[in-house]
């Protein structure tokens, strides 16, 4: 234990705050440190990424802690949010069921409801449930369903 180090190590996070469209990806990244005495712990801090849809939409909250080496705790939340807007989802759509249907129409035609001026996501979501389980698989269709309840 150092005993002259009474000051608590310095936790960042880049990324902290941000705000992230449904077809983003979400990067976070953790670090600690301490001049005095170095860093003997983290609990936490480490990086956060994923797809953002992964996440669903709202706020998400993690503690990042770290402990020098005299014994000081530093411990912070960060969060990102996650958003949904019409043209993320309809680029979420192209990417995650796009690839699942191939190249017959039915992702321009889902995307349609979702573009322009007046997006329509009541009937993006009629057209998803009909699809569903038929040329959309179950789980992208439940994902995007949701997703599309947020707009």
């Amino acid at each position: 234990m150092t005993a002259n180090d009474l000051g608590r190590p310095v936790r960042s996070v880049d990324g902290d705050g941000a705000s992230y469209d449904v077809n983003e990806d979400v990067s976070l990244v953790c670090s600690a440190a301490d001049a005095t005495s170095g860093i003997a712990s983290t609990l936490g801090c480490g990086s956060v990424m994923s797809e953002a849809w992964t996440f669903g939409e709202g706020t998400h909250e993690f503690d990042a802690s770290a402990t020098d080496n005299a014994g000081n705790t530093s411990d912070a939340p960060a969060s990102f949010t996650v958003t949904v807007s019409p043209e993320g989802l309809s680029d979420l759509v192209v990417e995650l069921v796009g690839d699942e249907m191939g190249e017959d129409g039915v992702v321009s035609s889902l995307t349609a409801n979702l573009r322009g001026k007046n997006p329509q996501p009541r009937a993006f979501i009629n057209q998803v449930r009909a699809l569903a389980g038929k040329k959309i698989p179950q789980d992208l269709a439940t994902t995007s369903i949701a997703l599309a309840s947020e707009l």
